[in-house]
């Protein structure tokens, strides 16, 4: 009897635990999916708030090509491209190193105009040689029997000269110096775009993080260990038109810590991780 009890109460306690473990509720992506939306629009609001602040314009612009996604065990990802803030009007950035048609055909002339000119260097130069041996040969036979002339030969036509080209070192080293003053003055203006384009991703930066200490725990598919990332990247960043990704992670416990009192927002700032590659 007391072997039959025993066995009546295993089975239900297994029968507890595999009902306990059968509810347990599976991860809502419908849920996930409106959190994210929401937060994007949080973002594109900050952004478009910081750009409106930096240039005083009125006209709103949207950062449209977001995207958002969750990632099991990691969290929440934003990847926001840079070209946003140069569509708002922020700033003029350009990371093109490209010199346009104009320059190229310009050296695409200049290169021609010297192929030219040395191809008539070493014409003149054939010539003077051909004639300096013709007058040795004619010095040398001064003195010496003049044999009878062949029988003449009617010579074939020669094919037309090459129109003449003035050779002026002067003039090619002028084109040159200006090709280099023009590269050298778009190098330093992609330069100075790209010190002040790096200002105002830092200023950006800083109205992001402050938006996620403030929304973020609206994602509450995000679990306390779990992170939420912004990965903001820019095309075309330097000369060899890498892509930079400047991240931007925050934990969610540390959003609750400061929604609870227990971090300010310096505190906060200063466990945000941040890294650029």
């Amino acid at each position: 009897m007391k072997r039959h009890i025993a066995c009546i109460a295993i089975v239900l306690l297994l029968g507890t635990s595999s009902w306990g473990q059968g509810v347990k509720e599976p991860f809502d992506t419908s849920k996930s999916r409106a959190e994210l939306e929401i937060m994007k629009g949080i973002l594109n609001t900050t952004l478009t708030f910081f750009s409106q602040n930096s240039e005083k314009r009125t006209a709103r612009f949207r950062f449209s090509n977001m995207k958002a996604f969750y990632l099991s065990g990691q969290g929440a990802v934003f990847e926001i491209p840079t070209s946003g803030f140069r569509a708002s009007g922020m700033s003029n950035f350009n990371f093109n190193f490209d010199f346009g048609p104009e320059f190229q055909q310009e050296i695409a002339d200049m290169s021609e105009e010297i192929r030219l000119q040395s191809q008539e260097l070493a014409r003149n130069a054939t010539l003077r040689a051909m004639e300096r041996a013709r007058s040795d040969a004619a010095g040398s036979g001064k003195n010496s029997p003049v044999a009878p002339a062949p029988p003449a030969v009617a010579a074939p036509p020669s094919p037309p000269a090459p129109p003449a080209v003035e050779v002026s070192g002067a003039k090619i080293k002028k084109s040159l110096e200006e090709a280099q003053a023009r590269t050298k003055k778009l190098r330093e203006d992609a330069a100075a775009n790209q010190e002040k384009f790096l200002k105002s991703l830092s200023e950006a930066k800083i109205y992001l993080i402050e938006a996620l200490a403030n929304y973020g725990d609206g994602m509450t598919t995000v679990k306390p260990e779990e992170h939420i990332n912004l990965v903001l990247t820019t095309d075309s960043y330097d000369e060899d038109q890498r892509t930079r990704a400047d991240i931007i992670s925050v934990r969610k416990s540390w959003i609750s810590d400061y929604k609870a009192g227990r971090l300010t927002m310096d505190a906060f700032k200063q466990k945000v991780i941040q890294y650029n590659q």
